[in-house]
C-alpha cells in the first residue's frame, strides 16, 4: 500500500495537479486563518451561525477544505468576530 505521503509526491509530479494545489493555497490558508480566529475569539460553529443568521451546515462548510468559499461569505464570517479580510497580492515564485 503507498503511503499518503507517497502519493502526494507522485501526484505533485503532474503540472496540472502542481497548478490546482497552487490556486488552492490561498483559499485554504484564508480557511485555516478562520478557524483560528473563530477559536481565538471563543466562539463555536453554533456561534457563528448565531451571529450569521445562517444554518450550521453553511458554517462547517465554510470551514471544510472540500468547498471552494466565495468572498462574501469569507467575508461574512469574520465580520461576525469583528474582523475583516485583507488580500494583497505578493510576487509570484
Amino acid at each position: 500500500m503507498i503511503s499518503l505521503t507517497e502519493l502526494r509526491r507522485k501526484q505533485m509530479t503532474d503540472p496540472e495537479v502542481q497548478a490546482a494545489y497552487d490556486r488552492l493555497v490561498p483559499i485554504f490558508s484564508v480557511v485555516a486563518e478562520m478557524i483560528d480566529a473563530r477559536l481565538a475569539a471563543r466562539l463555536t460553529q453554533p456561534g457563528i451561525k448565531a451571529r450569521m443568521g445562517t444554518s450550521q451546515s453553511v458554517v462547517a462548510r465554510l470551514e471544510s477544505d472540500r468547498h471552494v468559499l466565495t468572498f462574501d461569505m469569507a467575508a461574512r464570517y469574520v465580520a461576525t468576530i469583528d474582523r475583516r479580510i485583507d488580500i494583497h497580492p505578493v510576487p509570484a515564485r
